[in-house]
Protein backbone atom coordinates (compact mmCIF):
# COMPACT_ATOMS: atom_id res chain seq x y z
CA UNK A 1 0.00 0.00 0.00
CA UNK A 2 3.13 2.16 0.56
CA UNK A 3 4.63 1.62 -2.78
CA UNK A 4 1.37 2.05 -3.97
CA UNK A 5 0.46 5.92 -2.79
CA UNK A 6 3.68 6.83 -3.16
CA UNK A 7 3.16 6.00 -7.04
CA UNK A 8 -0.48 7.37 -7.01
CA UNK A 9 0.84 10.42 -5.38
CA UNK A 10 3.86 10.98 -8.35
CA UNK A 11 1.14 10.33 -10.61
CA UNK A 12 -0.80 13.50 -8.28
CA UNK A 13 2.00 15.63 -8.93
CA UNK A 14 1.92 14.97 -12.68
CA UNK A 15 -1.46 15.20 -13.31
CA UNK A 16 -1.52 18.82 -11.91
CA UNK A 17 1.65 19.53 -13.23
CA UNK A 18 -0.59 19.09 -17.03
CA UNK A 19 -3.66 20.59 -15.75
CA UNK A 20 -1.89 23.57 -15.18
CA UNK A 21 -0.51 23.11 -19.16
CA UNK A 22 -4.06 22.35 -20.01
CA UNK A 23 -3.14 18.87 -21.13
CA UNK A 24 -5.86 16.93 -19.28
CA UNK A 25 -9.60 18.21 -18.18
CA UNK A 26 -10.94 18.68 -14.86
CA UNK A 27 -12.46 15.91 -14.37
CA UNK A 28 -9.31 13.81 -14.86
CA UNK A 29 -7.94 15.85 -12.59
CA UNK A 30 -10.67 15.22 -9.71
CA UNK A 31 -10.40 11.54 -10.41
CA UNK A 32 -6.44 11.77 -9.70
CA UNK A 33 -7.35 13.42 -6.48
CA UNK A 34 -9.57 10.88 -5.23
CA UNK A 35 -7.82 8.11 -6.35
CA UNK A 36 -4.84 9.40 -4.09
CA UNK A 37 -6.96 9.99 -1.26
CA UNK A 38 -8.84 6.49 -1.43
CA UNK A 39 -5.27 4.95 -1.34
CA UNK A 40 -4.30 6.86 1.43
CA UNK A 41 -7.16 6.27 3.50
CA UNK A 42 -6.47 2.55 2.42
CA UNK A 43 -3.10 3.04 4.25
CA UNK A 44 -4.76 4.37 7.41
CA UNK A 45 -7.30 1.89 7.58
CA UNK A 46 -4.61 -1.08 7.40
CA UNK A 47 -2.54 0.59 10.10
CA UNK A 48 -4.88 0.97 12.51
CA UNK A 49 -5.57 -2.97 11.95
CA UNK A 50 -2.42 -3.08 12.22
CA UNK A 51 -1.91 -1.61 15.96
CA UNK A 52 -5.10 -3.56 16.81
CA UNK A 53 -3.43 -7.12 16.06
CA UNK A 54 -0.63 -5.97 17.61
CA UNK A 55 -2.56 -5.17 21.10
CA UNK A 56 -4.90 -8.33 20.59
CA UNK A 57 -1.32 -10.37 20.56
CA UNK A 58 -0.02 -8.78 23.80
CA UNK A 59 -2.83 -9.84 25.35
CA UNK A 60 -2.63 -13.11 24.40
CA UNK A 61 0.35 -13.61 25.51
CA UNK A 62 0.28 -11.08 28.62
CA UNK A 63 2.73 -8.62 27.70
CA UNK A 64 3.14 -5.45 27.68
CA UNK A 65 6.27 -5.21 25.24
CA UNK A 66 6.02 -3.93 21.76
CA UNK A 67 5.12 -6.31 19.51
CA UNK A 68 6.42 -5.48 15.65
CA UNK A 69 6.94 -7.57 12.87
CA UNK A 70 10.84 -8.00 12.11
CA UNK A 71 10.52 -7.76 8.45
CA UNK A 72 10.01 -5.76 6.25
CA UNK A 73 8.30 -7.82 3.44
CA UNK A 74 6.11 -10.91 3.91
CA UNK A 75 8.53 -13.86 3.95
CA UNK A 76 8.30 -17.27 3.18
CA UNK A 77 8.43 -19.53 6.22
CA UNK A 78 11.12 -22.11 5.87
CA UNK A 79 10.27 -26.08 5.56
CA UNK A 80 11.44 -26.99 9.49
CA UNK A 81 10.11 -30.78 8.67
CA UNK A 82 10.18 -33.56 6.55
CA UNK A 83 8.08 -33.72 3.60
CA UNK A 84 8.39 -37.56 3.25
CA UNK A 85 6.71 -37.65 6.84
CA UNK A 86 2.82 -37.83 7.37
CA UNK A 87 3.17 -39.59 10.84
CA UNK A 88 0.91 -38.10 13.11
CA UNK A 89 2.61 -40.16 16.13
CA UNK A 90 3.22 -36.18 17.57
CA UNK A 91 -0.18 -34.49 16.78
CA UNK A 92 -1.02 -32.96 20.49
CA UNK A 93 -4.61 -34.26 19.99
CA UNK A 94 -3.61 -37.51 18.96
CA UNK A 95 -1.05 -37.48 22.67
CA UNK A 96 -4.55 -36.21 23.97
CA UNK A 97 -6.59 -39.21 23.15
CA UNK A 98 -3.77 -41.39 23.51
CA UNK A 99 -3.31 -40.31 27.18
CA UNK A 100 -6.87 -40.97 27.69
CA UNK A 101 -6.95 -44.31 26.38
CA UNK A 102 -3.87 -45.11 28.64
CA UNK A 103 -5.70 -43.78 31.85
CA UNK A 104 -8.50 -45.85 30.91
CA UNK A 105 -6.37 -48.61 30.86
CA UNK A 106 -4.55 -47.60 34.50
CA UNK A 107 -8.14 -47.49 36.54
CA UNK A 108 -8.68 -50.71 35.00
CA UNK A 109 -6.06 -52.20 36.53
CA UNK A 110 -6.64 -51.03 39.66
CA UNK A 111 -10.36 -52.01 39.41
CA UNK A 112 -9.12 -55.53 38.75
CA UNK A 113 -6.88 -55.74 41.93
CA UNK A 114 -9.69 -55.31 43.81
CA UNK A 115 -10.59 -58.75 42.99
CA UNK A 116 -7.92 -60.37 43.84
CA UNK A 117 -7.16 -61.67 47.40
CA UNK A 118 -5.05 -59.82 50.11
CA UNK A 119 -2.67 -61.53 51.96
CA UNK A 120 -0.54 -60.08 54.69
CA UNK A 121 2.08 -61.36 57.01
CA UNK A 122 3.16 -60.23 60.51
CA UNK A 123 5.59 -61.22 63.51
CA UNK A 124 4.92 -60.51 66.99
CA UNK A 125 6.77 -61.22 70.31
CA UNK A 126 4.96 -60.92 73.58
CA UNK A 127 5.19 -61.37 77.43
CA UNK A 128 2.69 -64.04 79.30
CA UNK A 129 2.58 -64.32 83.15
CA UNK A 130 6.56 -62.05 83.02
CA UNK A 131 7.71 -64.96 80.98
CA UNK A 132 9.57 -63.70 77.79
CA UNK A 133 10.22 -65.13 74.48
CA UNK A 134 6.55 -65.88 73.13
CA UNK A 135 7.45 -65.04 69.34
CA UNK A 136 5.34 -65.79 66.38
CA UNK A 137 4.28 -65.07 63.05
CA UNK A 138 0.73 -64.43 61.58
CA UNK A 139 -0.90 -64.73 58.19
CA UNK A 140 -3.87 -63.22 56.90
CA UNK A 141 -5.89 -63.61 53.56
CA UNK A 142 -9.08 -61.47 52.95
CA UNK A 143 -11.31 -61.62 50.15
CA UNK A 144 -13.65 -58.73 48.24
CA UNK A 145 -17.18 -58.91 49.24
CA UNK A 146 -18.60 -57.19 46.35
CA UNK A 147 -17.47 -59.11 43.73
CA UNK A 148 -20.01 -58.34 41.04
CA UNK A 149 -20.36 -54.90 41.93
CA UNK A 150 -16.37 -54.50 40.90
CA UNK A 151 -17.10 -57.02 37.76
CA UNK A 152 -19.19 -54.55 36.36
CA UNK A 153 -16.96 -51.25 36.94
CA UNK A 154 -14.45 -53.32 34.71
CA UNK A 155 -16.83 -54.08 32.05
CA UNK A 156 -17.44 -50.08 31.86
CA UNK A 157 -13.50 -49.39 31.63
CA UNK A 158 -13.22 -52.34 28.65
CA UNK A 159 -15.73 -50.19 27.16
CA UNK A 160 -14.20 -46.76 27.41
CA UNK A 161 -10.87 -48.22 26.63
CA UNK A 162 -12.43 -49.67 23.48
CA UNK A 163 -14.05 -46.46 22.41
CA UNK A 164 -11.01 -44.44 23.08
CA UNK A 165 -9.09 -47.23 20.94
CA UNK A 166 -11.34 -46.32 18.20
CA UNK A 167 -11.01 -42.97 18.50
CA UNK A 168 -7.48 -43.24 18.40
CA UNK A 169 -7.20 -45.31 15.32
CA UNK A 170 -10.06 -42.50 13.83
CA UNK A 171 -7.87 -39.58 14.42
CA UNK A 172 -4.58 -41.33 13.74
CA UNK A 173 -6.43 -42.07 9.97
CA UNK A 174 -7.99 -38.23 9.90
CA UNK A 175 -4.75 -36.60 11.04
CA UNK A 176 -2.67 -38.46 8.46
CA UNK A 177 -5.10 -37.78 5.68
CA UNK A 178 -4.85 -34.60 6.28
CA UNK A 179 -1.34 -33.92 6.56
CA UNK A 180 -0.69 -35.56 3.20
CA UNK A 181 -3.23 -33.36 1.55
CA UNK A 182 -1.88 -30.05 3.06
CA UNK A 183 1.47 -31.48 1.24
CA UNK A 184 -0.20 -31.30 -1.96
CA UNK A 185 -1.47 -27.63 -1.20
CA UNK A 186 2.26 -26.86 0.03
CA UNK A 187 3.36 -28.16 -3.33
CA UNK A 188 0.39 -25.86 -5.36
CA UNK A 189 1.08 -22.92 -3.42
CA UNK A 190 5.52 -23.69 -4.10
CA UNK A 191 4.34 -24.04 -7.79
CA UNK A 192 2.39 -20.44 -7.58
CA UNK A 193 5.01 -18.86 -5.79
CA UNK A 194 7.73 -19.84 -8.69
CA UNK A 195 5.59 -18.70 -11.36
CA UNK A 196 5.44 -14.98 -9.66
CA UNK A 197 8.68 -15.29 -8.17
CA UNK A 198 10.75 -16.33 -11.61
CA UNK A 199 7.95 -14.34 -14.31
CA UNK A 200 4.87 -12.40 -13.17
CA UNK A 201 6.46 -9.82 -10.64
CA UNK A 202 9.27 -8.72 -12.76
CA UNK A 203 6.68 -8.23 -15.37
CA UNK A 204 4.99 -6.23 -12.90
CA UNK A 205 7.68 -4.06 -12.19
CA UNK A 206 8.25 -3.38 -15.56
CA UNK A 207 4.92 -2.31 -16.83
CA UNK A 208 5.11 0.27 -13.41
CA UNK A 209 8.10 1.72 -14.59
CA UNK A 210 7.14 1.69 -18.14
CA UNK A 211 3.46 3.36 -17.55
CA UNK A 212 4.17 5.94 -14.68
CA UNK A 213 6.75 7.35 -17.65
CA UNK A 214 4.80 7.18 -20.20
CA UNK A 215 1.84 9.21 -18.27
CA UNK A 216 4.41 11.67 -17.35
CA UNK A 217 5.82 12.50 -21.14
CA UNK A 218 1.82 12.40 -21.73
CA UNK A 219 2.24 9.18 -24.15
CA UNK A 220 -1.16 7.47 -22.70
CA UNK A 221 -3.57 8.88 -21.49
CA UNK A 222 -5.04 8.79 -17.61
CA UNK A 223 -7.85 5.65 -18.11
CA UNK A 224 -4.74 3.82 -19.83
CA UNK A 225 -2.19 4.41 -17.00
CA UNK A 226 -4.95 3.36 -14.75
CA UNK A 227 -5.91 0.34 -16.24
CA UNK A 228 -2.27 -0.73 -16.43
CA UNK A 229 -0.93 0.26 -12.58
CA UNK A 230 -4.13 -2.03 -11.18
CA UNK A 231 -2.83 -4.90 -13.14
CA UNK A 232 0.41 -4.58 -12.35
CA UNK A 233 -0.72 -4.12 -8.56
CA UNK A 234 -3.37 -6.99 -9.15
CA UNK A 235 -0.18 -9.19 -9.79
CA UNK A 236 2.00 -7.83 -6.38
CA UNK A 237 -1.72 -8.54 -4.12
CA UNK A 238 -2.20 -12.16 -5.54
CA UNK A 239 1.97 -12.47 -4.82
CA UNK A 240 1.40 -11.31 -0.96
CA UNK A 241 -2.04 -13.50 -1.15
CA UNK A 242 -0.07 -16.79 -2.34
CA UNK A 243 2.80 -16.46 0.49
CA UNK A 244 0.31 -16.05 2.88
CA UNK A 245 -1.79 -19.38 1.88
CA UNK A 246 2.02 -21.15 1.52
CA UNK A 247 2.87 -19.97 4.94
CA UNK A 248 -0.58 -20.95 6.50
CA UNK A 249 0.00 -24.12 5.17
CA UNK A 250 3.44 -24.76 6.47
CA UNK A 251 2.01 -23.56 9.93
CA UNK A 252 -0.67 -25.87 9.45
CA UNK A 253 1.52 -28.95 8.79
CA UNK A 254 3.73 -28.25 11.49
CA UNK A 255 0.24 -28.43 14.02
CA UNK A 256 -0.25 -31.72 12.26
CA UNK A 257 3.14 -32.68 12.94
CA UNK A 258 3.89 -31.64 16.44
CA UNK A 259 6.92 -29.97 15.45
Amino acid sequence: VITLDSIYQDFLAAAESRFAGGDINSLEMVVAETKAASIMNTYQRIHTELVISENDLRVLLNTDNGLHPQEEEMIKLDIAFNTDSISAEDNPYVNYVRQYMEMQEAEMKSERSYHLPDFSIGYFNQTIDKTKGFDGIQLGMTFPIWFWGQTARVKAKKIEIDKARNQLDAEIRRTEMEIENQFRQLEKYTSILSYYEDKALKQANIILTHSTRSYTEGEISYVEYASVISDAFDIKINYLEAIDNYNQTVIRIRYLLGT
